[in-house]
């Protein structure tokens, strides 16, 4: 996934230059995963402002999961 930067409201992919190409070359497959920690304030920020979508990560644990649950559901009120 590119990450994306904001343009006039739109979000513009920004491409990891070589990212792929290098991955590729030491024999790893484009799906790679990654395991990251984020603060749950900085992805709700990140939800917000579309610059990273529910279906693009997964949550390890249960609790991982209800707190992103909970973030989707105070963006939805927020939003209504």
């Amino acid at each position: 996934m590119p990450f994306t930067q904001p343009n006039n409201g739109r979000s513009q992919p920004i491409p990891c230059k070589g990212a792929e190409q290098s991955l590729v070359n030491q024999g790893h497959s484009k799906a790679q995963q990654v395991s990251i920690t984020l603060d749950a304030d900085c992805l709700c920020r990140l939800l917000a402002r579309s610059e990273l979508y529910v279906q693009d990560f997964s949550c390890v644990d249960a609790s991982s999961k209800e707190c992103v649950r909970q973030l989707l559901l105070r963006l939805l009120r927020e939003t209504v």
